[in-house]
């Protein structure tokens, strides 16, 4: 009877019926309260439902029956890693691994979950280095393939860290070795990708993330980024633009993405686009250093000395506050333009213009210069030394003010003396 009960739950097994195998080998451990041949199945039906309670129990038992088997505490470290619980995992795949060595599911991820814990990156890459040796080492076969998926998981995971730790020479190898086992996977082209992309291998980057985009079911915006940075590796600016403005809005308007795009405009000159697109990064996040200091180069290379250098010192600043450390390319960046340019050290003292004669009426002026975080600037008014106070809030397109710009306003009396108002802008012939 017990037999027939486990011949059925297999045929459901066979057809990933697990809940109607789960009942078949209830009804069999009922029977049968310590045979291996029906806890064993149960529990992995347990697992497969996520059910890692009654699972765990059963494996433990298992474990008790059976100690020379490394099966058992395999699976059940597996119950605590499919919960991300790591810690607990690791310490049941080493009993597995001390019964054999050489057990490559455990040796996977064994490595998996400690490149999942801060600290244990490097010893994550050695235990996928022990994965691979082992893989290396099985006689072709079918035990060999049963195990390959493990195999080229450590080729990638082994990758992506090594990517990051900046050894892009090795993780290039075995990342071009996880995608020759792992040719339908969206993420492996995208890794591969973004390593040629640091080693400046721009035609080979483009090859690996198109991939990437293709076999992705949903195209992430990471994806369509980094393919548009090495289009601009390659000297094709214009078509990473077209990448980028494809992209939808409330994905073209993250902070990186805008930031990136800003660079492709610099490439092909096209300042003032440039200046708009950084300046809504960083009034999209303010606290993003990278978005001040990208702004300040800019500055810097337009020729506006003190806005390049308050965007500098708030770059450091920034990156002081948040992260503690310091900022040196800024802090270099700050130090040669005020070496070149002392005068940007501060931003000049405007003088506040004399009340109008004509308070009600409509002029036009140029901006002189501008604060964007500060939110104010100031008019050049033809024929007046004084230059004249306005302020973001006031203008009708109040999302960026470029200096040199011309705007028509009116004039009214504020609290420290006249103001414009209503900035519309013009186009001067």
């Amino acid at each position: 009877m017990t037999g027939e009960l486990i011949k059925k739950a297999q045929k459901h097994i066979n057809n990933n019926e697990w809940d109607k195998a789960a009942a078949c080998l209830e009804e069999a451990q009922r029977k049968e309260q310590e045979d291996v041949y029906v806890l064993g199945p149960l529990a992995f039906c347990y697992s497969r439902l996520r059910k890692h309670a009654q699972a765990i129990e059963l494996y433990e038992r298992l474990c008790q029956l059976e100690p020379n088997v490394y099966r058992w505490p395999y699976s059940l470290g597996y119950q605590y890693y499919d919960q991300r619980e790591y810690l607990k995992a690791i310490e049941y795949f080493d009993q597995a691994l001390k019964i054999d060595p050489e057990y490559i599911p455990a040796l996977y991820r064994k490595g998996y979950a400690l490149s999942n814990i801060e600290g244990k990156r490097g010893e994550a890459l050695t235990v996928f280095e022990h994965c691979r040796k082992a893989y290396r080492a099985l006689t072709n076969g079918d035990a060999k393939e049963r195990v390959r998926k493990f195999y080229a998981g450590a080729c990638y995971q082994q990758g992506k860290l090594l990517l990051k730790a900046g050894n892009i020479q090795l993780a290039e190898g075995r990342l071009s070795e996880a995608v020759e086992l792992k040719s339908t996977e969206a993420d492996v082209h995208y890794a591969l990708g973004k390593c040629y992309l640091k080693s400046k291998k721009f035609k080979e980057a483009i090859a690996s993330l198109k991939m990437a985009q293709q076999l992705a079911q949903n195209p992430q915006h990471y994806i369509f980024d980094y393919l548009g940075r090495a289009y601009v590796g390659v000297g094709q600016s214009h078509e990473a633009l077209k990448i980028y403005e494809r992209m939808p809005a409330h994905i073209r308007n993250l902070g990186y993405i805008l930031r990136n795009m800003a660079a492709v405009y610099v490439d092909l000159e096209e300042w003032s686009k440039a200046e708009e697109t950084l300046q809504k990064a960083v009034k999209g996040e303010p606290k993003n250093h990278n978005g001040h200091y990208q702004l300040g180069l800019l500055h810097e290379k337009l020729g506006k000395w003190s806005m390049a250098a308050q965007e500098f010192k708030k770059a450091i600043d920034l990156r002081q506050k948040y992260y503690n450390v310091s900022f040196p390319e800024a802090q270099d960046a700050l130090k040669n333009l005020l070496n070149l340019h002392p005068e940007a050290f501060e931003a000049p003292k405007q003088k506040i213009a004399k009340p109008s004669t004509h308070i009600s009426g409509t002029h036009v002026g140029q901006v002189k210069t501008y604060f964007p975080d500060k939110g104010y600037g100031f008019l050049k008014i033809e024929g007046d030394e004084a230059d004249l106070f306005f302020h973001i809030k006031d203008v009708e397109r109040h999302d960026i003010v470029e200096v040199g710009e011309y705007f028509e306003y009116k004039i009214i009396q504020g609290k420290r003396g006249p103001k414009a108002i209503n900035l519309r802008p013009v186009q001067l012939q």
